[in-house]
């Protein structure tokens, strides 16, 4: 029997680690189910989600989205109650996740990863561990989708990225300031307004001013935050402007009841010899000569390094080369022709 508030705990192992790498923790939580569950939980409860590892407390993290309602589409093409606030997600949204820096409380070999959680109760007015009384007389279950990954970064890497101008991804934010969305450390206020979804909480999204396009010819995925939009008829391929090279993964594949999953694989060959960045475009549609309904549904897109990764690598990019022109004025010879000469700058 697990104790209150307590959800899971998971142990795993981390490869040797170097002097100067880092780990980093992505987690991403959605909650759902509300009818007839206590508080309306998961998809309309305030939640704190506790992390302990290796025995240490490393955050108590809040995703509760207050942003729905700025969501661009609008409702042009959304059904339903788009606007309202929600646990973790917005309906049409993508939700990457909250990234954290757990260098200094991981360690090389075994480690331990324990999530807890405490829900706002409407009763009580305050937080505490949580149990659905209502959903379990009544039928409903309130539930919570969590995943979470740790990442490795070697020491070039890290130090790569900490000499950028800034972040390209919530990844490399971790790195340099510690966590993706440090609004989503601060801790929960008081829930004013609960019965209509939204309240005091902060929305722990990812939300960022809008950057011009990277100087240095990198793609800045977070420019796109929180909702990471492309409109590939008005904007083009993504990335084309910098030269990527796009490889078709999928096309046209269809998810339903018998295929709910759906795989691909990607030859190394199809890869340029040295690249920066990789970025995935996911589209929906209606299937053709079909139909679907307008109901809530969530999905998880992923990459699987063949033998764990092991034989993958980052390579630094070098800086790229520009070019500078200068003009020579003749010393004394008024008729002298005056020459131009490039010069390469690193």
């Amino acid at each position: 029997r697990l104790p209150p508030g307590h959800l899971f705990a998971r142990q795993f192992e981390l490869p040797s680690a170097r002097d100067g790498d880092r780990v980093v923790l992505q987690l991403s939580v959605t909650g759902h189910g509300w009818s007839m569950t206590t508080d309306q939980c998961g998809e309309y409860c305030h939640v704190v989600y506790r992390l302990i590892l290796n025995g240490q407390s490393i955050g108590n993290v809040t995703q509760f989205r207050d942003d729905c309602d700025s969501n661009p589409i609008n409702g042009s093409v959304q059904h339903g109650t788009w606007w309202e606030s929600r646990n973790g997600w917005c309906p049409g949204s993508v939700e990457p996740g909250f990234f954290l820096d757990v260098s200094k409380w991981s360690s090389s070999g075994q480690n331990k990863l324990e999530f807890d959680v405490v829900v706002w109760s409407n009763h009580t007015q305050r937080y505490e561990a949580y149990t659905d009384f209502s959903g379990f007389a009544l039928g409903d279950q309130a539930s919570l989708t969590v995943g979470f990954s740790l990442f490795t970064y070697g020491s070039e890497s890290v130090k790569s990225i900490l000499q950028q101008e800034h972040a390209y991804t919530a990844a490399e934010a971790a790195l340099r300031d510690g966590s993706s969305s440090p609004q989503s450390l601060a801790g929960p206020l008081v829930v004013e307004d609960e019965m209509s979804g939204r309240g005091g909480l902060e929305a722990a999204s990812r939300v960022a001013k809008l950057r011009e396009e990277a100087r240095n010819v990198r793609y800045d995925f977070e420019a796109r935050a929180p909702w990471y939009l492309f409109n590939e008829t008005v904007e083009g391929s993504p990335g084309v402007e910098a030269g990527a090279a796009r490889i078709r993964i999928f096309d046209s594949a269809l998810v339903q009841g018998a295929t709910r999953t759906v795989t691909a694989s990607i030859s190394r060959s199809a890869f340029s010899e040295r690249w920066g960045q990789a970025a995935l475009q996911l589209r929906l549609s209606r299937p053709e000569g079909l139909e679907f309904d307008h109901w809530d549904r969530q999905a998880s897109v992923g990459l699987l390094l063949r033998q764990g990764g092991q034989d993958a690598r980052v390579i630094v990019a070098e800086p790229p080369i520009g070019h500078r022109r200068w003009k020579l004025a003749a010393s004394e010879d008024a008729s002298a022709a005056i020459p131009t000469v490039d010069a390469a700058l690193a």
